[in-house]
C-alpha cells in the first residue's frame, strides 16, 4: 500500500492535470526545477523517445525509396540499414534499385539469358511480352513462346497458314499457353488480318484487317460480338482505352469507335497519306503515317490539336505517354510547333527506326528513364531521358542520323516520300534544355533489326545474324543469372 505522502501527491497529480493547459511556460519551468535529479532523469527520458518519429516507416514505401534515392553515399546507405528492421528492408529495396539501373548501364553486368537461333532467315512479324511470357510471331505461321524468367523455349504453337501479324490466313486464333492448344479459331475477316489488340483486363479482342473493318471478339466464347464499317481502305493500326478503341487506316483517317454500341464516335481528317501508327491516351489521340506527320486530336471536340512536322521519311512508331505527357515519334528528323513544341531530337540512327519504347513507370526524379530505340542499321541503343522528362511535361521526337556512341561493338530501306509535298516546318530553334543521354549500345550490331521490346528488367531482341533469324533475352535485374541456370 502507498504510503500517505504518496497517495497525496497522486490526489494533487491528478487534480492538477486540469490546471496544466492554463500553466503559463514560466510557471512550468519553476514546477520542473523542484524536481529531484532522478525525477527529471526519467522525465527527460520519456519526452526524448515519447516525441521520436521514425519518419521512413510513417510514409509510404515509395516516398521513402525516393527520399532514399538522394543518398549517394554507399556508406551511409548500409548505415541506415542498421536502424532497424523496417529501414533495412527499404535499404535492401534501394540496393536492389542501384544494382539494376548499374546492369542497364554496363553491357559486361547485363546477362544473356539466352540465344535461340532459327535454322533459316524466318521474318519475326510480331512480339508481344508480359511478366510471364514472350511470344514471337513468324512469317512461316509459327508462333513461339518463351520465358520472361529464364529465356527458355516453353512451347511453339502451330496452327497459322501463313505468317502470324495477326493473321495473314484471315484468322484470329486463342491459344491456351500452358497446354499449347488452340481454343478457337475466330474466323469473319475477309482479307489479312493487319493489327489486334487486347483490352486491359477484359475478355475482348479487337482486329483490323484489309477488308476495310474493325472487328470486336469474346475471345473467352469465341465469338465475334460486332464488326465496325466505315473505313474505305486496310485497317493498319488500332489501339484501345476504356470501351473506346481508335483505328487508322490507309483510307488516311483515324477513327474513334464505342466497343459496346458498335457506333463510330467521330472521324479525323487530316492525313493525306496512309496512317500506319496510333496512340490514345483517353483524351488526346496521336496518328501518323506516310505524310511524315504527326498530328495529336482532341477527342472530345474532334480538332487537331497539332501538327508535328519535320519527320522525312514514314512515321511508324509512336508512344503516347500519359505518366509524363510526353509523344515519342520514331522514323526520322523531327520537329514541332508550339503548342506540342520539340524538347529533344535524338541522334539515334543511319536509318529508319524499326521499334521504339520509352519507360514509362512511375519514375522517381532523379533516377534513370529508359528509351531503347532499334533501327534499320542493325543496332539497339538505350537512352536515358529523364532530364528531359523531368524538366518539362512536353513532346520527344526521336531522329535516325548516325549517334557516336562510347566503344559501339561491330539496312533497311526507308519509306518512300509522299509525292505531296509536306507542309513547311516551323522554324522554332530547338529550345535549351536537358539533352537525352546516349548510354550504350544493348547488343552487337546485326545484319537486319525485326523487333526490340522490353518490360521490367527483361529485353527482348529480334534480330537477323549470320543468315539466321536470332531472340536474344536480356536479363537485368539482380540475379538474372541464376535464376536461368547460368
Amino acid at each position: 500500500m502507498p504510503d500517505l505522502a504518496t497517495t497525496q501527491a497522486l490526489a494533487w497529480a491528478a487534480h492538477a492535470q486540469s490546471h496544466l493547459p492554463h500553466l503559463s511556460l514560466p510557471d512550468l519551468e519553476s514546477l520542473i526545477s523542484h524536481l529531484t535529479p532522478a525525477q527529471f532523469a526519467h522525465l527527460n527520458a520519456n519526452l526524448r523517445y515519447s516525441r521520436r518519429r521514425d519518419f521512413l516507416s510513417d510514409l509510404p514505401p515509395e516516398l521513402a525509396l525516393h527520399i532514399l534515392g538522394f543518398v549517394d553515399e554507399a556508406r551511409s546507405v548500409l548505415s541506415a540499414g542498421r536502424v532497424c528492421k523496417r529501414w533495412s528492408k527499404l535499404v535492401n529495396d534501394e540496393a536492389s534499385s542501384h544494382t539494376t539501373e548499374y546492369n542497364w548501364m554496363h553491357h559486361s553486368s547485363s546477362t544473356l539469358l539466352r540465344t535461340h537461333r532459327s535454322p533459316d532467315s524466318c521474318v519475326v512479324t510480331s512480339l508481344a511480352m508480359d511478366d510471364t511470357y514472350i511470344v514471337v510471331g513468324l512469317a512461316n505461321g509459327r508462333a513461339h513462346v518463351f520465358s520472361v524468367r529464364t529465356g527458355m523455349l516453353v512451347r511453339t504453337l502451330v496452327g497459322h497458314e501463313a505468317g502470324v501479324c495477326a493473321g495473314c490466313d484471315k484468322q484470329v486464333r486463342v491459344w491456351d499457353v500452358k497446354t499449347g492448344l488452340c481454343l478457337y479459331i475466330l474466323r469473319g475477316h475477309r482479307s489479312t488480318v493487319r493489327c489486334l489488340k487486347m483490352f486491359h483486363g477484359r475478355p475482348i479482342a479487337v482486329s483490323g484487317g484489309r477488308d476495310h473493318t474493325v472487328r470486336i471478339w469474346d475471345v473467352r466464347r469465341g465469338l465475334l460480338l460486332k464488326t465496325l464499317e466505315g473505313h474505305t481502305d486496310s485497317v493498319r493500326c488500332l489501339d484501345v482505352y476504356g470501351d473506346r478503341v481508335v483505328s487508322g487506316s490507309y483510307d488516311c483517317t483515324v477513327r474513334l469507335w464505342n466497343v459496346t454500341t458498335g457506333a463510330c464516335l467521330r472521324v479525323f481528317n487530316g492525313h493525306y497519306h496512309q496512317v500506319y501508327t496510333v496512340a490514345f491516351d483517353g483524351e488526346r489521340i496521336v496518328s501518323g503515317g506516310l505524310d511524315t506527320c504527326v498530328r495529336v486530336w482532341d477527342v472530345e471536340s474532334g480538332t487537331c490539336l497539332a501538327l508535328l512536322q519535320g519527320h522525312t521519311a514514314l512515321v511508324c512508331q509512336l508512344q503516347l505517354s500519359v505518366r509524363t505527357n510526353t509523344i515519342i515519334s520514331g522514323s526520322a528528323d523531327g520537329r514541332q510547333q508550339d503548342p506540342y513544341r520539340i524538347i529533344a531530337r535524338l541522334t539515334a540512327h543511319s536509318s529508319s527506326i524499326t521499334g521504339l519504347q520509352m519507360d514509362d513507370g512511375p519514375g522517381t526524379r532523379g533516377k534513370k528513364r529508359w528509351l531503347i530505340s532499334g533501327g534499320g542499321d542493325g543496332r539497339v541503343l538505350l537512352w536515358d531521358v529523364a532530364g528531359v522528362v523531368d524538366s518539362l511535361n512536353l513532346p520527344v521526337s526521336t531522329s535516325t542520323s548516325q549517334p557516336t556512341i562510347p566503344s559501339p561493338p561491330t539496312s533497311s530501306s526507308k519509306a518512300s516520300r509522299p509525292s505531296s509535298p509536306p507542309p513547311e516546318p516551323s522554324s522554332n530553334p530547338l529550345p535549351a534544355n536537358p539533352s537525352p543521354t546516349l548510354i550504350r549500345a544493348l547488343t552487337a550490331p546485326c545484319e537486319g533489326l525485326w523487333k526490340v521490346a522490353f518490360r521490367g528488367n527483361t529485353t527482348v531482341v529480334c534480330c537477323l545474324r549470320g543468315g539466321r533469324t536470332v531472340l536474344e533475352v536480356w536479363g537485368f535485374g539482380g540475379g538474372a543469372g541464376i535464376e536461368a541456370g547460368l
